[in-house]
């Protein structure tokens, strides 16, 4: 089953990098592709924490169907609280 080898690639890739924001979003796409939603969130959150950035997942047109999803928009709302300021020139207040 072309899942299983999937699943099977991404638990080697992250066994690699288990801290590649990429890699962590990648395989929480595959999972959002297979149909695991709670483990598709967990990969992104871990992403988001590695320093992905989330506006690429609420822009994605691929996860529309997450977008009244209350933890996907929950995740969405927490990296945006965390993220720092970027609006300040060099950083400097």
């Amino acid at each position: 089953d072309r899942g299983a080898e999937a699943i099977g690639a991404l638990r080697h890739a992250l066994d690699l990098a288990p801290d590649d924001a990429n890699c962590l979003a990648r395989a929480g796409y595959v999972h959002f592709e297979l149909g695991n939603r709670e483990e598709c969130l967990k990969l992104f959150g871990s992403a988001v924490r590695a320093g992905y950035g989330a506006g690429e997942f609420a822009r994605s047109p691929l996860l529309a169907p997450l977008r009244g999803d209350p933890e996907f928009v929950r995740l969405l709302e927490d990296s945006e609280q965390t993220r720092p300021n970027r609006s300040l020139k060099g950083g400097r207040t």
